[in-house]
């Protein structure tokens, strides 16, 4: 697929899911779940033990949020994380199509969206899957390219959108959501510094 591909099927999927946001109606209020005799199972302990290629599940936001631990930052406490994105296309051209080979919910980094959060937040999430070398490589090659502003190999570029060029490309409203995901762990993590 090229680029161009790319960015036409995340533009069909993100119109879809804004369809389905805006017709979605409230369901009516209830007070108490009712679960008869069956009791929700509790959640697995969280992983503490933190490394690079580690994919993981954060505790926070109240919606799945998956991210990549791509290396240490600046400190041996600091970790590089890049955000998966919801959809199964990459929107931009600072995102990058992993390969397919886990579910759609982990196949977009979103290196625009990348962060760095202390070990201590990311000891509240959970150990999903691991990276193996190559994978890591490449997505340490894809972040090496996006801070030094050095073009992706073809074979690479291919894996990746188009770039916003315009102020009314609704890739823009997509960004701005997925932004606003993280805001309350940002603010813990800058509290702990």
């Amino acid at each position: 697929m090229t680029s161009a591909e790319n960015t036409m099927n995340f533009l069909r999927e993100w119109e879809l899911y804004c369809s389905l946001c805006e017709n979605a109606s409230d369901p009516d209020p209830v007070s108490e779940p009712r679960f008869g005799d069956v009791k929700p199972a509790s959640p697995s302990p969280f992983d503490p033990e933190i490394k690079a290629g580690q994919i993981r599940l954060l505790s926070q936001p109240d919606e799945l949020c998956y991210v990549l631990v791509l290396r240490n930052f600046i400190t041996d406490d600091s970790w590089l994380i890049v955000p998966f994105s919801p959809f199964p296309y990459p929107a931009t051209d600072d995102e990058f199509f992993l390969g397919g080979q886990r579910t759609e919910y982990m196949d977009v980094l979103q290196y625009w969206n990348v962060r760095s959060y202390r070990t201590e937040i990311l000891c509240d999430s959970w150990l999903v899957d691991t990276l193996n070398p190559q994978e890591l490589d490449l997505c340490d090659k894809v972040w090496d390219s996006s801070v030094t502003g050095d073009a992706l190999p073809d074979d690479m570029l291919s894996r990746t959108g188009l770039p916003i060029k315009d102020a009314d490309d609704p890739r823009i409203a997509y960004k701005l959501e997925n932004l606003e995901k993280f805001l309350d762990l940002d603010i813990a993590d800058f509290e702990l510094k």
